[in-house]
């Protein structure tokens, strides 16, 4: 090359008119033309090819990304200019230029995956149709038949309006058409992937690959001697097994979502869409797209269907017998025994694959022994062990071998099984099934049972989120979506976005100095808000797919979006404004969300001590030390968890009361005697513990009016006369009115005395401080308060002070679980698994505290120092 710099402009741009402006270097061999890889380059390489001109072709992302921050405004001049400079450094980023057939198949998959997104639109419209309207729910193969079809336009008829069946004869008629035209289409891929010899040996030679997945692989991966690495070309299909780090936004050992789409389309989505499509047991009778399933093994790709895990099932088997090598080689290695050998002999098979049957499905791969998983998730917190710890204990300690009745020789599974077990807990809502089958096997023994006395306290639990000021939640929350969607949708983010966004949030916002000026600070806050409506604007465009707008990531930027900021248009344009409390209001902390990341926890605070989580209730037994052993001291039973309810950290005491019990009667444990502390009492509770049977132990709320502060006269110096509906004050006034009325909901009477008579009292400045009004009481109903009488006055006796001591054990149980098992941070994200993770603690401990009630073995009292031995032995 020269140098020269020639501009033109080609105008209509067409095959014609860019050949005729090419003829003027028909004899020149010094020219080199760089382009795009945008809309056209395809027929624009091609006639640079015909001509005999090099062609250097570049993707826009990687060549925006070699240009740096940007200084310009982005137009034609601007991009042509700068792709002149890299090609002339030799630091274009060059992508491979395919032949003319491979882009023919790249088209033909195109079209074959538009189709099926189209399908697949029109069959969620009907059911969002039956759903809006509360029709019937539709089964699973109301599409997959011609009569399961007609039964769908019969119920049309008799539940949706007019315009519903109007919308549904649309979309079946749709569907019909779109069928038709997939034969067509699937044929020709069909016929490619034959003919076509890379897909023919893919097809043959690579274990899960079918017509379609073979066909999509070869015209988009093509000739892989174009990759300088071969990381670089498993990174380009998508197929690059990433660890997220990022906040551990994701867990370990999911598959990235980069790659064309129409790849990740054959490869991941559409085998596993297989199940939920339509007509036919596999959709459209595709023996490719069925070879893709039943060879294949769909992997778990995050995608807006409910089905993104491996397909396997569950073949109930029985709990195997421990073998005797390992029976014989773990006894001898552990002669005073260990908790898991314990556990085994004693209990035995208390965990059985039944039990877990909702979180399988019926069809596909069997997997490994769900009650199998159970007792490792258990031991795994009885040493509070990590995912890759526990594995590796299965698979190289004697004991964790013994206890599922594995032999010597077996391998194990790989640590990322626990994950998988765990997530399929929650999607089956089993999270307390831990706990439950463990308290089901021990109330075979007699070890818990109903009417015992048990005790209840809550903790908090920090989440696994970074504590963010409003600025960095509102900087991360964008952050965080872009994340997603440069994963999910790398090619679309490219054109919505420029590197000046890289710039602002290629990192953590939380990392970053802020600026100290509160002028700067306002500013960024703006930007941070600018930046996320444009985002979403762009996400919720006509022109984006739409499954965009159901990543976890954008929808927690929508609703952050909500309660931080909004927005204000007039004749100056529009205008983003931060939400500011004393001046727009901002939502209450139970609904104010404070991470992008985990959208059910909450910052809350007790005792002046604040945090970003949960909050965990623990229910255990405690025995009455009458009932031990009085030649050993050993208890008739050990104290064991009973229940287990993981809450958002603004949630009340006084709200679970009720929830625990339930939890308990469903157990059939109700507990004779339940000891709580004051937050969890009141009049209310107090009955409707009653009214079931237990006695709720625990001080009711002291009276805090200002009489009470005061010192003067509160409601119980008041005498009431019931039957007259009168009420008389300490001077011997009556009053002269009683209204029943309810308050908030809870019943109530009030009662008013005679202003004049207040007024002129020479007590009124101990009975109420109205300079008009006389005094004025609110009490609860008659059972109500005579309860509430009873429960104070016996407060303060000698035996209920003895019998309120038991509930301080339950500090112990907290610490205990804090501590050994390491709820006080939960390892996961969401509500549903930190639940999932309490009820595997409280199992952990339960284990943790029979081991020496088996062996006899006295539980570890108060630690002795030497010199306080000492000061014993001096005294003796």
């Amino acid at each position: 090359m020269t140098g020269e710099v020639g501009r033109g402009q080609i105008a209509p741009a067409d095959r014609e008119h860019l050949r005729g402006w090419l003829a003027r270097f028909a004899d020149r061999d010094d020219v080199a033309f760089a382009v795009e890889r945008c809309t056209g380059w395809r027929y624009v390489a091609e006639e640079l090819a015909a001509a005999g001109i090099a062609a250097h072709v570049g993707e826009p992302a990687d060549t925006a990304a070699a240009r740096g921050r940007k200084r310009h405004a982005k137009t034609d001049k601007t991009d042509s200019r700068h792709l002149r400079v890299l090609l002339a450094e030799g630091r274009l980023p060059e992508c491979w230029i395919p032949p003319a057939q491979i882009l023919e198949y790249r088209a033909l998959l195109e079209t074959y995956h538009d189709l099926r997104t189209e399908h697949t639109a029109w069959v969620q419209r009907i059911h969002a149709v039956f759903f809006h309207q509360g029709a019937p729910r539709l089964g699973e193969g109301a599409l997959r038949t011609e009569a399961g079809v007609a039964a769908l336009r019969a119920a049309a008829a008799a539940h949706l309006s007019p315009a519903g069946q109007l919308q549904v004869a649309t979309a079946l008629d749709m569907l019909a058409a779109l069928d038709a035209r997939m034969d067509v289409v699937r044929k020709r891929v069909l016929d490619a992937a034959r003919h076509l010899t890379g897909a023919k040996v893919l097809t043959t030679r690579l274990y899960g690959a079918g017509p379609v997945t073979a066909l999509a692989l070869t015209c988009l991966l093509a000739g892989a001697g174009r990759f300088s690495s071969s990381r670089k070309a498993v990174r380009f299909t998508g197929l690059d097994v990433t660890v997220w780090s990022s906040d551990r936004k994701g867990p370990p050992g999911r598959l990235s979502r980069q790659g064309p789409p129409v790849l990740r389309w054959a490869v991941y989505e559409d085998p596993v869409g297989l199940f939920r499509d339509t007509r036919g047991s596999v959709p459209h009778t595709d023996p490719g797209l069925a070879h893709d399933l039943s060879c294949g093994r769909p992997l778990p790709l995050p995608r807006p269907r409910s089905q993104n895990r491996v397909v396997m099932s569950m073949q109930p088997k029985p709990w195997p017998e421990v073998p005797a090598e390992t029976a014989q080689v773990a006894r001898r290695a552990f002669r005073k025994g260990t908790l898991a050998i314990r556990a085994r002999d004693e209990l035995g098979s208390w965990y059985d694959d039944a039990e877990f049957a909702a979180a399988y499905g019926a069809r596909g791969r069997p997997g490994i022994s769900p009650a199998q998983l159970a007792m490792v998730t258990v031991l795994q917190f009885t040493e509070n062990l990590t995912d890759r710890q526990a594995a590796d204990a299965v698979r190289g300690r004697l004991d964790w071998k013994y206890c599922p009745g594995l032999a010597l020789e077996d391998e194990g599974f790989d640590f990322s099984v626990l994950s998988e077990f765990r997530a399929r807990l929650v999607a089956g809502s089993l999270e307390l099934s831990l706990l439950d089958v463990l308290l089901d096997r021990l109330k075979g023994l007699g070890l818990v049972k109903a009417g015992d006395r048990q005790r209840t306290d809550s903790t908090h639990v920090l989440g696994r989120i970074r504590d963010l000021n409003r600025l960095e939640l509102a900087g991360e929350s964008v952050r965080a979506a872009l994340e997603a969607l440069a994963a999910a949708a790398p090619d679309w983010l490219a054109d919505v976005i420029d590197n000046s966004w890289v710039q602002v949030y290629g990192q953590r916002i939380d990392n970053l100095r802020l600026p100290d000026s509160q002028t700067r600070r306002t500013a960024l806050a703006v930007q941070y808000g600018r930046d996320g409506y444009r985002l979403l604007e762009a996400v919720y465009g006509t022109g984006a797919p739409s499954w965009l707008r159901e990543l976890p990531a954008v929808q927690a930027l929508r609703r952050i979006w909500v309660q931080q900021y909004y927005r204000v248009t007039d004749e100056r344009g529009e205008k983003v404004i931060r939400r500011e409390a004393s001046e727009h209001g901002l939502p209450p902390g139970r609904l104010r969300l404070i991470s992008p990341y985990d959208l059910d926890a909450r910052y809350s605070e007790k005792r002046g001590k604040g945090w970003d989580g949960y909050k965990v209730h623990f229910t255990e037994t405690c025995s009455d030390p009458a009932d031990d052993d009085p030649d050993t001291g050993r208890p008739a039973a050990p104290n064991l968890i009973t229940n287990v309810a993981a809450t958002e950290a603004t949630v009340p005491d006084v709200s679970m009361t009720e929830p625990v019990l339930d939890a308990l009667q469903d157990r059939d444990l109700l507990p004779g005697e339940h000891a709580v502390d004051a937050g969890y009492t009141s009049a209310d509770l107090l009955l409707a513990a009653r009214a079931r049977g237990i006695t709720l132990i625990g001080p009711l709320l002291a009276d805090t009016s200002p009489q009470a502060r005061a010192g003067g006269y509160t409601a119980d110096a008041f005498t009431i006369d019931w039957d007259s509906k009168q009420v008389s004050c300490p001077q011997g006034a009556t009053s002269v009115t009683w209204s029943p009325c309810t308050q908030r909901g809870t019943e109530g009477i009030v009662v008013r005395f005679d202003a004049a008579t207040c007024q002129a009292c020479p007590a009124k400045a101990r009975c109420t401080s109205a300079a008009r009004s006389g005094r004025q009481l609110t009490l609860r109903p008659r059972v109500v308060h005579d309860a509430v009488q009873q429960a104070r006055s016996g407060q303060t006796t000698e035996q209920w002070k003895n019998d309120y001591k038991i509930r301080a054990g339950v500090e112990g149980t907290m610490r205990q679980a804090t501590h050994v098992t390491g709820v006080r941070r939960a390892r996961y994200l969401g509500l549903h698994k930190t639940r999932l993770e309490h009820n595997a603690a409280a199992a952990a401990v339960n284990l943790i505290r029979l081991e020496p009630w088996w062996t006899g073995r006295p539980l570890d009292r108060t630690r002795t120092t030497h010199l306080q031995r000492l000061g014993i032995t001096l005294a003796a």
